[in-house]
């Protein structure tokens, strides 16, 4: 008897669901791409629980008919492309046709959808990836998604999620990488019922990063641009006062798709090798458009993973610019390395200006210190005969002579000041 077997369709969806959908977070990326093709320029993301209990995805992009919300939970079925030729041209977020059939295998999801020629809309209910609803109702254009009890059908991949703050973390990141790299939609991220943002959707970068990211990141960038016959980069980098103590702001976009190329990220963080402290790391959104037929994106099922046909024009051109926008732009510090200056401040004379004396022996020079200076220089009419001097002085004291008060002082020359405080000089021995 044979030991191979067919496995059932809804173990195949669930095997599969595994690699696209690994944490709530999947769910929102996929289902916002989704709306990015259809042309939506308004969408909102709810979620209460982390996304455990509930993730509502609502544009009013072009919608589905009735007949393509039969097909859209089926595995391997698309709108993007007909054969693997199509990838040589497809621009578009998705391509695999497998998103919808893994997210409602592992969930409870409902879609309401309309497109302009309809007059009412299509709603479908699916339950562990079977439909048990469908029915015409009222709707906008547009479609909205709604996730409920993701991974009730899977305990174990549901125990292993990771804290609530965790998993909402992860979905802020992927909406905002997916906000950042279309200025040109508006985002409304609600979480518990609470706005957490909302981006206006003018086609502005620095305003959605200004959103996003905040004021002090906004400020902080410059923008770059570079236009070969192979590839057209735009974007902006940070300047040399803007960095992070990791990469989770380094953004880049792939013909609008986000994509981690840890080569790219490492060329861009050379440039700044000499300019931000070590172990930290800049900033960047970049923007690379280029021929879909130069670039394979079948590389990874979360298509974050890319391939360049010509790599090394891309990085090489890359790493150049940014290291000319650096060198032209940024505030690297200038060291003013000179150590005599002729200027003099307020007449009061530098040190170096001093003439050290050579014969400067005694603190007071003896030139300083003439004769007429003895008070005592007669004393023939000076009367002691009606004094005793050992009445008066008792025992014989011993006064120090005049010249043993003066305390030798060695022979400096000033050499210089330090740290404006102290002066550094050296006597006659040449010991400083």
């Amino acid at each position: 008897m044979s030991k191979i077997k067919l496995l059932d369709p809804n173990t195949i969806s669930k095997i599969a669901a595994g690699e696209v959908i690994e944490r709530p977070s999947s769910i929102v990326k996929e289902l916002i791409e989704n709306s990015i093709d259809a042309n939506a320029n308004q969408i909102t993301i709810e979620i209460q629980d982390s996304g455990i209990s509930l993730i509502r995805v609502t544009d009013n992009g072009e919608g589905m008919s009735k007949d393509d919300l039969e097909l859209a939970f089926e595995r391997h079925s698309t709108s993007k492309l007909r054969t693997i030729e199509d990838l040589n041209s497809c621009f578009t977020m998705g391509f695999r046709g497998e998103a919808l059939s893994s997210i409602a295998s592992v969930s409870k999801t409902e879609v309401l959808s309309r497109t302009k020629e309809d007059l009412a809309g299509i709603k479908a209910i699916l339950i562990d990836g079977e439909v048990v609803e469908f029915e015409p109702v009222g709707a906008p254009i547009g479609t909205t998604m709604i996730i409920k009890d993701l991974f009730y059908n899977l305990p174990v991949r549901k125990k292993f999620l990771k804290s609530k703050n965790v998993e909402e973390n992860y979905i802020m990141n992927a909406i905002t990488k997916l906000a950042i790299g279309n200025p040109d939609i508006s985002f409304k991220y609600i979480k518990d019922n609470k706005v957490v943002f909302t981006t206006m959707g003018s086609g502005n970068v620095i305003n959605t990063v200004f959103q996003l990211l905040g004021k002090n990141n906004a400020k902080g960038f410059k923008q770059i641009s570079i236009e070969t016959d192979s590839f057209k980069l735009q974007g902006f980098i940070s300047d040399n006062t803007l960095y992070r103590s990791n990469r989770n702001h380094q953004y880049l976009y792939v013909n609008k798709r986000y994509v981690v190329d840890y080569r790219i990220s490492k060329i861009v963080e050379n440039q700044y090798s000499s300019l931000i402290p070590i172990n930290r790391y800049p900033l960047f959104i970049l923007f690379i458009s280029i021929d879909p037929s130069q670039i394979d994106v079948n590389i990874h099922p979360t298509k974050q993973e890319i391939k360049f046909i010509s790599d090394t024009l891309v990085y090489e051109n890359l790493g150049k610019a940014i290291k000319k926008e650096l060198s032209e732009s940024f505030n690297i510090p200038k060291v003013d390395f000179s150590t005599h200056k002729k200027e003099k401040k307020d007449n009061i004379p530098l040190i170096w200006d001093i003439e050290a004396s050579k014969d400067r022996d005694t603190l007071v020079a003896e030139s300083e210190v003439s004769k007429e200076t003895i008070v005592f220089k007669d004393f023939s009419n000076l009367d002691f005969s009606n004094a005793s001097v050992k009445e008066d002085l008792g025992e014989e004291t011993n006064y120090p002579d005049v010249e043993k008060t003066v305390k030798k002082f060695p022979s400096l020359r000033p050499v210089g000041i330090v740290f404006k405080t102290y002066i550094l000089a050296e006597d006659s021995l040449n010991q400083s």
